[in-house]
């Protein structure tokens, strides 16, 4: 019965007040007694075997460059400005 009516209330949640339904189904599981067990299974799944973790090795910095252009929304994709913005972005990375 408590199963049935906390899929009704995420049901109306999602569709009547268009929330996110799926939030507080997970944030009610985080401190379950199941959680502990879970963070344990996952951190044991997701550790690589010694002979293959080669790949996961540093190998060095990497520079790093975020670039993002100064165009209205409705002029993002229009074929008069798109040219203009690539040489920009073509200058700003050399």
């Amino acid at each position: 019965m408590f199963a049935a009516l906390w899929l009704l209330t995420e049901l109306a949640r999602g569709v009547i007040f268009t929330g996110f339904p799926w939030l507080a189904s997970g944030y009610a599981q985080v401190d379950a007694p199941l959680a502990a067990l879970a963070r344990a299974v996952t951190r044991k799944a997701w550790q690589p075997a010694a002979a293959s973790a080669g790949y996961t090795q540093p190998a060095g910095a990497m520079k790093v460059a975020l670039l993002q252009t100064n165009v209205k929304q409705d002029e993002k994709f229009a074929a008069d400005r798109m040219p203009e913005m690539l040489a920009w972005v073509a200058r700003e990375l050399l």
